[in-house]
């Protein structure tokens, strides 16, 4: 039902709005002389009262203060969003499909070029090449007698064969045969025009293909926008183990030095990254780790680690070089939540939600990478990536 406004002068307005605006002091109920005179700065927060029977949340938004909240409606209302994370991974594959369709029919097409290049030349050839084919075998015939041949070797079989008028008949032969040098040289230019063409339409070099299929390196595809990063095993003291997955970091036995370390697979300068470090002690006397990130200048060795140096959260409770946002009972045990904003300049650690430790400060234009440092043999911490790089 359509309310009229209630000050005076705007009593034949109807109250059309509600401001969500938490820094405005008028009234929330809106009119239209109301948001002219007194909610001209309200614009984004004001939420028309039809679109709050609407059960579409984008419809519904602008009393939500929050800014991220704001844009992932927004981000799943102009994606379709509707039906959880499975949909995300059909559109993730579906755009996949559709670029990989893309450099296919590329492909296709510089294969036919080149397939139609090649046979232009094939073409040209044939044009250009002498060669006799057809009067290769008439000529061999006429040098060589063949018909001749066969007459003197199928007398053979008479009952009067005459051995000695064979041999001499074959002998004349012969010798007709060696000094017809111009057939010959007429029937070995044929013969070199056959060898050489033939052997071009009959055999190919298979090398420039291998070297095509070499130039087709899909290496860059390893960098694809949906890989996660780990553990590093080559970048680890020789004292820590890691699973197959690399996720998992164990202490494995005593070491001269107590601070020995593994560091993330991945150097990281921009962007925002999210993950998760669970941390197991091998019991509560023996209890030291220690994880966050360091600049990637800063590391000379993972033996004798300097955390110190590093933005991080030990297990004794200890900050380091970071600002304290609350304390926990104990450290031990638990999983924390890591968020690095390189463009922002920022880096949480938080526990069940609540941010623990923060450094906003000399984060910005430099380059970290995450560790973890593990005490006692038995320790074992380990790594979840919220999100893809």
């Amino acid at each position: 039902m359509l309310t009229s406004c209630e000050i005076p002068d705007h009593s034949k307005e109807f109250i059309t709005s509600i401001c969500t605006n938490p820094k405005c002091g008028h009234n929330k109920l809106v009119c239209i002389q109301c948001q002219n005179e007194f909610h001209s700065k309200c614009t984004d927060h004001l939420l028309e009262i039809d679109n709050i029977f609407k059960k579409n949340l984008i419809d519904n938004m602008n009393w939500m203060n929050n800014t991220e909240v704001k844009k992932a409606l927004q981000l799943l209302a102009s994606k379709d969003i509707t039906n959880g994370k499975e949909q995300l991974l059909q559109i993730y594959q579906d755009l996949i499909n559709k670029e990989f369709d893309k450099l296919t029919e590329h492909f296709l097409q510089k294969i036919a070029k080149t397939k139609e290049s090649i046979f232009h030349n094939a073409r040209e050839l044939y044009s250009t090449t002498n060669i006799n084919l057809e009067g290769f075998a008439a000529e061999l015939r006429k040098l060589y007698n063949i018909d001749a041949l066969i007459d003197i070797i199928q007398s053979l079989g008479g009952r009067q064969t005459d051995l000695n008028t064979i041999n001499r008949d074959l002998c004349t032969l012969f010798e007709e045969i060696n000094l017809n040098k111009e057939a010959e040289k007429n029937l070995e230019d044929i013969a070199k025009n056959i060898n050489s063409f033939t052997k071009y339409y009959t055999e190919i070099n298979i090398q420039p293909f291998e070297d095509l299929k070499a130039s087709l390196n899909f290496a860059n595809f390893d960098r694809i926008p949906f890989r996660l990063w780990s553990w590093f095993p080559d970048v680890k003291s020789s004292f820590i183990s890691l699973d197959e997955t690399n996720m998992i970091a164990q202490k494995m036995s005593d070491s001269p030095a107590y601070t020995t370390a593994v560091l993330g697979t991945l150097a990281l300068s921009k962007g925002c990254h999210r993950w998760e470090i669970e941390l197991q002690t091998r019991d509560v006397e023996n209890s030291w780790m220690c994880f966050g990130i360091i600049e990637t200048h800063l590391v000379k060795k993972v033996t004798n680690f300097p955390y110190c140096k590093a933005m991080g959260v030990d297990t004794y409770g200890r900050l380091h070089n970071m600002e304290s946002e609350g304390l926990l009972v104990n450290y031990d045990n638990k999983i924390y939540s890591c968020e690095l904003d390189m463009d922002n300049g920022t880096f949480t650690i938080s526990y069940q939600g609540t941010v623990i430790a923060k450094q906003d400060k000399n984060i910005k234009g430099k380059i970290v990478v995450p560790f973890g440092t593990l005490g006692e043999p038995g320790n074992w911490m380990r790594l979840h990536v919220l999100t893809p790089v």
